[in-house]
């Protein structure tokens, strides 16, 4: 496995696309592209990059051998992040729907009309 190998799996990992990582590591998507290829070499910007970004051991990424995150759990780390990113989103929905009745009672209210007016408008949508 080579280095370029090893990139791309953090990069996979992490649930990222290449022009992300491009982005992170200040460079045009082809640039990147030739760093995952084993085209061209990682500067110490990029590794350094890598370590703060994900915890990436440089022994890892440059030999293979040794633990490959310094952060336990890395995998586990940004499926978790999806998770409860996903959980949120569900959550918004929820609060949104909420939002979206209170209003509509507050406006029905305030054209005065009744409860049954109420019910029949909320079973509707």
């Amino acid at each position: 496995m080579t280095i370029g190998d090893r990139l791309k799996q953090v990069r996979q990992k992490a649930g990222l696309k290449q022009r992300d990582m491009a982005a992170l590591f200040g460079l045009k998507l082809p640039g990147y592209n030739r760093i995952e290829k084993d085209k061209v070499n990682l500067t110490l910007e990029h590794l350094i990059t890598l370590k703060k970004e994900f915890g990436i051991s440089f022994d890892w990424l440059i030999t293979g051998e040794g633990d490959k995150s310094e952060i336990d759990g890395f995998g586990e780390f940004t499926v978790n992040i999806k998770q409860m990113l996903s959980d949120m989103e569900k959550d918004a929905g929820f609060m949104h729907g909420i939002l979206s009745h209170y209003h509509l009672l507050k406006q029905l209210r305030s054209k005065g009309q009744e409860k049954k007016e109420f019910k029949r408008e909320v079973k509707n949508r």
